[in-house]
């Protein structure tokens, strides 16, 4: 027969529901059904099995374990959160004007461009081979050395370079080859070494004539994604497909169709020339101020100078587009505006 001490002992109460739930942490022990702390160690979990087994309480620990879950949680959510802020800093920079580390002089390796070089104004030449898709490019950039440095680091995406020089306007007779010309393909710029610009820029610090001018021959091929200069085509009234030829550079698609420092905050003013078949017409920016006919096939066409701004501003179409205009008078009576549609011939009348 059980004695009263046996029969406490067997029915005993275990812990309660709510006692159980309050510590995450703890299991059953499989011999004694008490609570082991599974993350306190060897000697705490016999600790805790004697404690249960003599029907004393397990100490308390000095932190709740549901707050403690609670501030590892915090903090590696807070963790996380600044990693992730460092990240996109160190990959997007803080501002467009942002000044980024040059490092040593020949050697660049960051995604964005360096301010060492910035560009004042482009003189572009495009001729444009409507039948093959193909274009020869010329480009004459005038830049501006802000510290001193031997390279001068440009975009350019798809294309083959030509001769690349640097003129000293102090020595304009005298053109200086790029020494080497190395490429990233993975932030698609050039970078061009030019050893003497280094010495032109140190002895210029006195008259702060840091101004050079950059040219660059090459050429590529039309575009087929709708980025850069790409060709489109439409159907005309008589059943014949006709082709255009038209850019389209925002974001970063200057860098298809000519050598360019090739992000927003980097403005300058743009002369455009383009040659192309004479049955053709070309519509940009700016108005034209000049035309000329090079070959009996050939038309060249000259744009106005622009006014500064982005290279994904500028903007061209070569087409066999026709065009109607309209002046528009100001209530001034003073002053007017120039308004022209271009369309396809058989359209024009519904302008």
């Amino acid at each position: 027969m059980l004695s009263k001490a046996d029969i406490k002992a067997k029915y005993k109460p275990s812990a309660s529901k709510e006692e159980e739930l309050d510590n995450p942490l703890s299991e059953m022990h499989p011999a004694t059904g008490g609570a082991v702390l599974s993350g306190g160690g060897e000697d705490h979990e016999h600790e805790s099995i004697n404690q249960v087994e003599e029907g004393r309480p397990a100490k308390e620990t000095n932190a709740h374990p549901k707050r403690r879950k609670r501030i590892c949680i915090g903090v590696a959510a807070g963790g996380l959160i600044l990693l992730f802020v460092l990240i996109l800093v160190a990959a997007f920079g803080t501002g467009d004007n942002e000044p980024l580390p040059v490092g040593p002089v020949g050697f660049w390796g960051q995604a964005r461009l360096p301010l060492s070089i910035i560009p004042l104004h482009y003189a572009i030449s495009i001729q444009l081979d409507v039948v093959n898709n193909f274009y020869n490019g010329f480009v004459n950039i005038n830049i501006k050395a802000t510290e001193e440095t031997d390279i001068v680091v440009i975009h350019g995406l798809n294309m083959k370079l030509g001769p690349v020089t640097l003129i000293n306007p102090q020595q304009p007779a005298s053109p200086v080859p790029a020494q080497t010309i190395e490429y990233n393909p993975v932030n698609q710029y050039y970078i061009f070494h030019f050893p003497q610009m280094l010495t032109w820029i140190s002895k210029s610090k006195s008259t702060g004539a840091t101004v050079f001018n950059l040219t660059v021959s090459y050429n590529a091929s039309v575009s087929t994604d709708l980025a850069g200069l790409y060709a489109s085509n439409y159907v005309d009234s008589n059943g014949t497909t006709q082709t255009l030829f038209v850019t389209q550079f925002e974001p970063t698609d200057a860098r298809k169709v000519f050598p360019c420092f090739d992000e927003p905050s980097f403005k300058a003013t743009y002369d455009l020339s383009l040659t192309f078949d004479s049955s053709y017409m070309a519509v940009s920016n700016m108005p034209v101020i000049n035309t000329v006919y090079p070959a009996p096939s050939l038309k060249q066409v000259t744009f106005q100078t622009t006014p500064n701004m982005s290279t994904y501003l500028l903007a061209f179409m070569v087409s066999k587009f026709s065009r109607i205009s309209t002046t528009y008078v100001r209530p001034n009576g003073q002053s007017f505006v120039n308004i022209s549609l271009y369309t396809t011939p058989d359209t024009l009348s519904q302008g």
